[in-house]
C-alpha cells in the first residue's frame, strides 16, 4: 500500500484553496461572472532570464526496488515544473544533498508562456538495496562535467556512439543497427537483425527511412530508426546508451500495416550474431540453467505458468539469456518476459535469436495494430562470475522508479487531479485504490484466456480473465461478457483510462509497483488499441478502439466510440518517460476528434464529454488552438442538445458534464458555468439523485469554483461512499472519478462529509 506522508519534504507547498480568488490565481481560471466570454492563453514564448526566479527546487526521490546495491547506475528522471520557474534545459542540476550530480535535461512540456512545465532529466546514482534516496532539482545552477561521457558522432553515412565501454554504429543506408557492437577488451556481437514470418515466409527488415539521433549525450544517447519489412509491416526501433556503461536499451515496436483485416503470424524474431561456447538461462527467481552449446539450446516460455528448457521446467523464467565465450559473455534480457508469452531464447554457437512470439501457434494479429517489446543487453569481461549475470539481468530488468514529492507535484499544477497524501480525504482515497488494487493484482494470477486470436463463445464466461500474453499484457477484459453485438470474449481497451489512474496513483505518492504497471497499460493503449492503419477507412487512423473482441477488430459493426475514448494516461504517461509514441498517440486521438467534430452528429451524453476532455488534454500538452477551438465546438453542441434535469442525469450525463467543466477550467466561458451550475442544483435538490460517482466531477467542480461549502459536501459524501471494484473496468471508471472528485474538493477550505 506504501503511501508516503509527505509532512517533511523539503520545498514542499501546501495547495491554496477556499475561495474563489485562490482559484482564479492557481489555475488562471476567471469568475463566472465574467463579461468576457472567451480568453486564449498566449502563444509560447521564452521567457527572459531576468524575468525567471532566481532558484526554484524540486524534490523527489529514486526509489531501489529490485534489492540490489548500485554504483552510479543511470537514472532517467521525469519532473514537473511550475509555471515561470525555468525556460532554458542547461540551467538544471540535480542535488543529492549538498553534492551536484551531472546532469542531462530535456524539456517535454511547456507552460503557454512559454516556461518548462515537464523536465526529463539523466543522472547517475550509487545505491543500496531498497533505499529511497531523497533528491532535488535545483534551477539556476548549470551542471558539473561527468568524469564519463557518451559521445554521438553523426555523418551523412551512420551514426556512431560511444559510452566510454561500448562501442556500435547505427548505418543509414542498410539495417544493421548494433554494428560494430564491441566491450572494450571484450566480447563483440550484432548487428542486430528482425524478421517476421508469416503465410510461410520470412521477411527481414529493409533498410530505415530514417535514423536519428534524438538525444546527444552526455549521460544517455537516444537512436531511434524507422522504416518497413519486405512485407506491409513497419518497425519503430529505439536505442539508448549510457555514459561509461557496458549496455544499451532496446525499445522495438512492429506495426502491421496490411489491407487485410487479420493476418496469420508465426513468428517475430531478432538475432544477434555472437560466438558462443557455453549458455546460461534465467529460469524461476534467481535460478542459473547452464550447459553447453549443443544441450537444451532453447527456453521457451510456453503460457503464464510454464517454460520449457531441454528437461528443465519451471513456471516464470526471468527472462534473460547469457552466452559466453573466452573474451566474455553477452546477456540479452527482456522485460515482461513471461507476461507477454509465447517467447524464447534460442542460442547456437554462432546467435542468439530471441523470439517475441515464439511460433507455438499462429498469432491473429489485426490490421493496424503493433506491440512494443523492451529489450537489454550487456556485455561483460571474461572475468565476471557466472553468478552476476542474474543479478545483472535483474538490474536491468528493474531499472530505479523516480517519484516527484507527491506535495510539490500538486503545488506546480503540472499535473492534473493528482492528490496530497497529507489530505485526510486524498489519502481515504489513495488508500480505497490501493485496496481495489490488491484485489486487481490477484486477478490477474488467473490465466485460461485464449490468446490465438479465436473467439469461444461456449465457454462460461465469468471464468474467464486471463490478463497475459503478448497483445493482451497491459490490457483488462470483461468477466463474463458474452454480448453477441460485439461478439463474447471482450476486451476492455482500458476503457476510463487505467493508465490516467495509475500515473496520478503513483504521482500521488503510491506505490512503485504503479509506475510498472503504468509502463504495461500505456505501451498497451497506444500500440494494441490505437488504430495505426485502415484498410477501407483511413481517416479512423490515430483514433482508438473501443472494448471488444480480439482488441481490434476493425471488422466488427462498432469501429469506433466517441462515448469511449481518453488520452489523459498517455499524456501522463508521456510527462512521466518521455517516451514520444505516447505523445503522438494522444494527438491521433485528439486529431480525430478534430476532425470528426466538423462530422458528426449528435449521440449520447458521453460521446460530447469525453472528446472535450481528450481535446482539452491535447491543448494543456501542446497549447495548439485547434484544440481548444474543436473543445469549444462539442462544449456548444452538447449543451444546445443536452439540458440537466431529474429525469435525464445519470453517469453519462455526468461525464458529459465533466468534459464541459474542463473546458470552462480553461476558458472561464459563462454559457457553460450556467450549465453547470444548473446540474448541480439539480444534484443539490435530491442528494439521494447521486447514485453512481461518475456523475459527481462536475458537481465538485462548481463547489469549489463558488467556494460553495454544501455542494462541496454533497460530493464528499459521495466520493467516500464510492469503492473501486478489483476488476478493470470498476476499477478504472470509480478511480478515474474519485480522484478527480478528491482534486477539486482539495480546494476547498473544508471537505469533510459530514453535515
Amino acid at each position: 500500500m506504501l503511501l508516503d506522508s509527505a509532512d517533511a519534504k523539503a520545498g514542499a507547498l501546501r495547495l491554496a484553496a477556499g475561495s474563489l480568488a485562490a482559484l482564479v490565481i492557481l489555475c488562471g481560471c476567471r469568475s463566472p461572472q465574467a463579461t468576457k466570454t472567451r480568453v486564449r492563453e498566449i502563444p509560447p514564448v521564452v521567457p527572459q532570464a531576468e524575468e525567471l526566479k532566481p532558484l526554484h527546487v524540486a524534490p523527489f526521490e529514486v526509489i531501489e526496488t529490485a534489492g540490489i546495491s548500485r554504483r552510479l547506475y543511470p537514472v532517467t528522471a521525469s519532473l514537473p515544473l511550475p509555471r515561470g520557474a525555468m525556460a532554458d534545459a542547461g540551467q538544471v542540476v540535480v542535488m543529492q544533498g549538498a553534492k551536484a550530480l551531472p546532469t542531462q535535461a530535456q524539456i517535454l512540456s511547456r507552460w503557454p508562456d512559454g516556461s518548462t512545465r515537464w523536465l526529463l532529466v539523466d543522472f547517475q546514482l550509487s545505491m543500496q538495496p531498497y533505499e529511497q534516496a531523497p533528491l532535488t532539482l535545483q534551477v539556476g545552477p548549470s551542471s558539473p562535467l561527468p568524469e564519463a561521457a557518451v559521445t554521438v558522432r553523426e555523418s551523412p553515412s551512420a551514426v556512431e556512439v560511444d559510452t566510454g565501454e561500448l562501442l556500435f554504429s547505427v548505418p543509414r543506408d542498410t539495417f544493421a543497427p548494433l554494428a560494430g557492437l564491441s566491450l572494450r577488451g571484450g566480447p563483440s556481437a550484432g548487428p542486430l537483425g528482425l524478421s517476421v514470418s508469416l503465410d510461410g515466409a520470412t521477411y527481414r527488415a529493409k533498410p530505415p527511412r530514417s535514423v536519428r539521433a534524438v538525444a546527444t549525450g552526455p549521460l544517455r544517447a537516444e537512436i531511434t530508426i524507422e522504416g518497413s519489412f519486405e512485407t506491409a509491416m513497419d518497425y519503430v526501433l529505439r536505442i539508448d546508451a549510457y555514459a561509461g556503461k557496458p549496455f544499451v536499451r532496446l525499445y522495438y515496436t512492429f506495426i502491421d500495416r496490411h489491407d487485410r483485416f487479420y493476418s496469420k503470424i508465426e513468428e517475430i524474431s531478432a538475432d544477434l550474431p555472437l560466438r558462443a561456447e557455453a549458455r546460461a538461462f534465467g529460469g524461476d527467481g534467481d535460478e542459473i540453467i547452464v550447459a553447453p552449446i549443443g544441450m537444451a539450446d532453447r527456453l521457451v516460455q510456453e503460457s503464464a505458468d510454464h517454460f520449457e528448457a531441454g528437461h528443465f521446467a519451471g513456471t516464470r523464467a526471468a527472462g534473460w539469456v547469457e552466452t559466453r565465450e573466452e573474451r566474455g559473455s553477452v546477456l540479452l534480457a527482456s522485460r515482461f518476459f513471461w507476461q507477454e508469452y509465447p517467447q524464447s531464447f534460442d542460442v547456437s554457437s554462432n546467435s542468439v535469436k530471441y523470439s517475441m512470439w515464439a511460433g507455438l501457434r499462429p498469432l491473429l494479429m489485426g490490421s493496424g495494430a503493433a506491440k512494443t517489446h523492451e529489450i537489454a543487453l550487456v556485455l561483460r569481461p571474461a572475468a565476471t562470475p557466472l553468478e552476476d549475470a542474474a543479478r545483472s539481468a535483474r538490474a536491468l530488468l528493474t531499472p530505479p522508479v523516480a517519484r516527484p514529492d507527491p506535495r510539490y507535484t500538486g503545488s506546480t499544477h503540472a499535473a492534473n487531479n493528482s492528490l496530497d497524501p497529507a489530505n485526510p480525504l486524498h489519502r481515504r482515497v489513495l488508500l480505497a485504490f490501493s485496496s481495489a488494487w490488491e484485489r486487481y493484482l490477484k486477478l490477474l494470477d488467473r490465466d485460461p484466456w485464449a490468446d490465438t486470436g479465436t473467439i469461444d463463445c461456449s465457454a462460461p464466461g465469468p471464468k474467464r480473465f486471463g490478463y497475459y500474453g503478448m497483445l493482451n499484457w497491459g490490457d483488462w477484459n470483461f468477466p463474463g461478457f458474452m454480448d453477441r453485438s460485439e461478439d463474447c470474449d471482450g476486451w476492455g481497451n482500458l476503457e476510463y483510462d487505467l493508465s490516467q489512474v495509475l500515473a496520478l496513483a503513483f504521482l500521488s505518492g503510491g506505490s512503485p509497483t504503479y509506475r510498472t504497471f503504468l509502463d504495461a497499460t500505456a505501451r498497451h493503449y497506444m500500440d494494441v488499441d490505437i488504430i495505426h492503419h485502415s484498410p477501407t477507412r483511413p481517416h479512423l487512423v490515430g483514433m482508438n478502439h473501443p472494448h471488444k473482441a480480439l482488441h481490434f477488430a476493425l471488422d466488427s459493426k462498432t469501429t469506433v466510440d466517441l462515448g469511449h475514448t481518453w488520452n489523459e494516461g498517455l499524456i501522463s504517461y508521456y510527462w512521466l518517460s518521455g517516451d514520444r509514441r505516447a505523445l503522438d498517440a494522444a494527438l491521433g486521438i485528439a486529431d480525430y476528434l478534430v476532425w470528426r467534430g466538423r462530422n458528426r452528429k449528435s449521440g449520447n451524453p458521453r460521446q460530447w464529454g469525453w472528446p472535450m476532455i481528450g481535446l482539452v488534454t491535447a491543448y494543456r500538452a501542446t497549447a495548439d488552438p485547434r484544440y481548444l477551438d474543436a473543445a469549444e465546438l462539442y462544449a456548444s453542441a452538447a449543451m444546445a442538445t443536452t439540458t440537466p434535469s431529474a429525469d435525464k442525469i445519470g453517469f453519462k450525463m455526468g461525464i458529459l458534464a465533466d468534459g464541459l467543466s474542463y473546458v470552462h477550467e480553461i476558458n472561464a466561458d459563462p454559457r457553460i458555468f450556467a450549465w453547470l451550475r444548473q446540474y448541480a442544483e439539480v444534484l443539490a435538490a435530491e442528494p439521494g439523485r447521486v447514485s453512481d460517482i461518475r456523475m459527481v466531477p462536475a458537481l465538485a467542480y462548481v463547489a469549489q469554483a463558488e467556494g460553495n461549502e454544501e455542494l462541496g459536501r454533497i460530493a464528499a459524501r459521495a466520493l467516500v461512499a464510492a469503492r473501486p471494484g478489483g476488476w478493470g473496468k470498476s476499477l478504472a471508471a470509480v478511480s478515474r472519478a474519485t480522484f478527480r472528485t478528491a482534486a477539486l474538493l482539495g480546494r476547498l477550505s473544508s471537505t469533510s462529509p459530514g453535515g
